[in-house]
């Protein structure tokens, strides 16, 4: 006697079927194991520390001092950086805007995120101002 089985299913459905059960299957795994995986992921000290200032973004910060003080548009503001560090800056100072720019020196610090121009001018910065503001100092070697 042969036993003939009736499947409610053609092959090809049964097919189908099984193959979107284990794709159900792989996709849950793959985002349990990927998020699980993201969420135990330890945090870098590099990426929770205060970020620094660039010494682009404290050129700018200078420049911006400069505006602020004499209107002059930031790009006719030409900086050229003697001594730098992250609080501290020393170097020259030039306007394009003027017709025949004079070229002075300038000392800065920044006070929070800003910076402020301590000294300017064409003489030598009096070395008792720089003192004052606490400047390196690598930097006060040409005061007077």
């Amino acid at each position: 006697m042969i036993f003939l089985r009736i499947l409610p299913y053609d092959a090809g459905a049964l097919f189908y079927i099984s193959m979107k059960k284990i794709f159900a299957v792989a996709t849950f795994s793959i985002l349990v194991l990927g998020f699980g995986a993201c969420a135990l992921r330890e945090t870098p000290p590099e990426e929770t520390a205060v970020k620094e200032s660039t010494p682009l973004q404290d050129k700018a910060g200078v420049k911006l001092a400069f505006f602020q003080k004499y209107k002059t548009p930031v790009q006719k503001i030409i900086l050229d950086i003697t001594r730098q560090n992250p609080e501290y800056m020393y170097g020259s100072v030039s306007f394009a805007s003027d017709p025949a720019p004079e070229i002075k020196n300038f000392f800065a610090r920044k006070k929070g995120s800003a910076w402020e121009i301590v000294f300017e001018g064409t003489e030598a910065a009096p070395c008792e101002l720089l003192k004052e503001n606490a400047f390196p100092e690598e930097m006060m070697k040409d005061c007077a």
